[in-house]
């Protein structure tokens, strides 16, 4: 369903059609920007640092759907309360980039924000009809084997801490990594439920973060996704917020050159825009 909405910007010329959707992805990370500040209370310079990171940026110019998916993160947020059916509907957006969405639903069975659950869970069943309408059953399973396949040979250039675990012992233990990893995010959800309960927007960004960090497929682009957490976590912290925005981007500036970023650097910026939201809660 995400490709059928680039088909009106596919009929035109390959320049013209990418400096449409480089315009509209300006105006969505904007409107994320603009969200955050005027409905979720968030400091207007520690936002900006935070979703006009290298990543970001880095997005904007491969033209990925990282700036889409952030202004459908926020809306969430910020609907969560008001329309928490929608709220779950924008959610759902990331499954254009599962490895952003997984820990979500871990998040929201925490806050007991069961509504926002069965709005995300309905929206991804309409999203998982429509991809197998428009390419049908066998195509949907040799997608479904080509990303598991090409994402155990792409390990070792994952920028989470699975593509480290990798690097230095092999695809299986990374994906031991993943799911402890995993199983320890649900455990200290549990313990420190209270707490989350206190913070529900900062918690459910938290778990984007932690989605990404944990993600066996995650470059560079994607990390524009931790700017909400950020941004939410300067409500108290902004001094650690804005540094953990500098880090994230000093660690990518390699990145502008499209040469091979280092995953040691990659997975300690991301750990540590991570860290910061959670020492807030």
């Amino acid at each position: 369903p995400a490709a059928a909405v680039l088909v009106p910007l596919a009929v035109l010329p390959p320049t013209v059609g990418f400096l449409l959707f480089a315009l509209i992805s300006v105006a969505a990370i904007a409107a994320a920007g603009r969200l955050l500040v005027t409905r979720l209370g968030c400091p207007p310079f520690a936002t900006a640092l935070a979703v006009l990171a290298v990543p970001g940026g880095l997005g904007l110019a491969l033209g990925q759907w990282d700036a889409l998916l952030t202004l459908a993160l926020v809306l969430g947020l910020w609907s969560a309360h008001r329309h928490p059916l929608l709220a779950g509907v924008a959610l759902s957006a990331l499954i254009v980039k599962p490895q952003c969405l997984w820990l979500v639903p871990v998040a929201l069975l925490v806050l007991r924000n069961f509504r926002v659950l069965l709005g995300l869970a309905a929206a991804l069943l309409l999203w998982a009809v429509a991809s197998l309408a428009m390419v049908g059953p066998s195509q949907f399973a040799a997608l479904i084997s080509a990303i598991s396949t090409d994402g155990s040979s792409q390990l070792g250039m994952s920028l989470g801490l699975p593509g480290l675990v990798a690097s230095a012992a092999g695809v299986h233990a990374a994906y031991a990594a993943t799911a402890v990893g995993a199983l320890l995010v649900v455990a200290a959800a549990v313990r420190f439920r209270d707490r989350l309960r206190a913070w529900p927007e900062l918690t459910v960004a938290l778990s984007v973060c932690l989605s990404l960090v944990l993600s066996p497929h995650v470059l560079c682009p994607d990390f524009v996704l931790l700017a909400p957490a950020l941004a939410l976590c300067a409500r108290r912290r902004p001094r650690l917020s804005m540094a953990a925005s500098v880090v994230l981007s000093v660690a990518f500036l390699s990145d502008l050159s499209l040469s091979t970023p280092s995953v040691i650097l990659g997975v300690l910026a991301i750990v540590v825009a991570t860290v910061v939201p959670a020492m807030t809660l």
